[in-house]
């Protein structure tokens, strides 16, 4: 039931983009103004902002609502320039729900185009070293990286966004910590927004200087608290843990010194992950299922995430692993038979 859901959702976010690339390039009129809000984000003038959606009057909240949602989806443009033109616009405190709000909106967007269609896709919308960044956030801190993400200006909240609908965090978890974790932003930047004119912006610089350090030196003192508390003294000789996540990715290394081998073996393992009998999909979920017969916690990583990328769901890797774990279990118990043996030619 949730795979034709998922694969309903991929269908008519398709269909949706399809639709939106083709207004895009056949509507004159659509075409000229998408290009006018690239130039005027491109600008990084939060006037200019400001003008071109007071330009639509009555409409200007409903405007900036929608550009809110678009530059979370084609992120990383500047969110801060629209909540500086709110406030200047309604007010510093219905700026700052307007710029909220919105913001939830386009968060919630983001979550569910990484969650239905894919890696690839998330990718193509931000970068890949941006979402591998936020990736070790996540197996640093698990859950707690929205919240920390949110609160350091310098980290795109909707790279963020993208990172976490490619994790199993529900989304309720990822909504809740996303209103808690951008309110404090976005009130700074509405408050300062509203008297931002002339010399206020020098003001706005220092302020936001001052808001990314004291997130800088919290995210810093975390990692510093979390590397001490994991750190073992061996014989002298400190090291953080047997395991690094660091080294899954220095894997293609260890043919450094016997490269003829290396190369057979990973062509080889290419080979056997390719598309065959068995989709892709289904051989990344036998792979998670029997890296935990192995106990191996690199190949536990890179499948979970291998799973979730091709659609595999929370629910369908947790009954592999109790599948790996049935046949474990099972192999023991069965192996009580050569104890029941020997005890019987004892017994004569």
């Amino acid at each position: 039931m949730k795979e034709e859901k998922n694969w309903l959702g991929k269908v008519v976010l398709l269909i949706a983009v399809i639709a939106a690339v083709a207004v895009y390039f056949l509507v004159p009129g659509v075409n000229k103004m998408m290009n006018k809000v690239f130039a005027m984000f491109a600008s990084g003038d939060f006037t200019v902002v400001r003008d071109f959606v007071a330009s639509y009057g009555a409409y200007a909240a409903v405007i900036s609502f929608l550009l809110m949602i678009f530059q979370s989806i084609a992120a990383p443009l500047p969110a801060f320039l629209l909540t500086f033109a709110n406030a200047n616009l309604f007010g510093w405190w219905q700026g700052a729900i307007l710029s909220w709000t919105s913001a939830m909106a386009g968060a919630a967007a983001c979550f569910y185009i990484a969650r239905i269609l894919g890696r690839d896709v998330a990718e193509k919308l931000t970068s890949k070293s941006g979402l591998a960044q936020i990736d070790t956030f996540f197996e640093r801190y698990g859950k707690n990286t929205i919240l920390i993400c949110r609160l350091l200006p310098f980290i795109s909240f909707d790279i963020v966004s993208y990172a976490a609908g490619l994790t199993s965090m529900s989304f309720m978890s990822f909504f809740i910590a996303t209103g808690i974790g951008q309110l404090p932003a976005t009130i700074v930047y509405s408050y300062v927004g509203g008297m931002l004119t002339g010399g206020a912006k020098l003001f706005v610089t220092a302020l936001m200087i001052l808001f990314a350090l004291s997130a800088l030196i919290f995210m810093l003192r975390k990692i510093y608290m979390d590397r001490q508390s994991k750190k073992r003294k061996m014989g002298g000789y400190e090291m953080d843990t047997y395991y690094n996540p660091e080294d899954l990715a220095k894997f293609g290394t260890i043919g450094e010194k016997a490269p003829e081998l290396a190369e057979k073996f990973f062509s080889y393992y290419n080979a056997v992950f390719e598309e065959g009998a068995l989709t892709a999909r289904e051989k990344s979920l036998i792979a998670l299922a029997v890296a935990h017969t192995v106990q191996c916690p690199y190949c536990i990583d890179a499948y979970t995430n291998d799973c979730l990328n091709k659609g595999v769901t929370e629910e369908q890797m947790t009954e592999a692993v109790h599948v790996a774990a049935a046949i474990r279990g099972g192999a023991s118990l069965v192996h009580g038979v050569q104890m029941k043996n020997i005890v019987k030619k004892l017994e004569f």
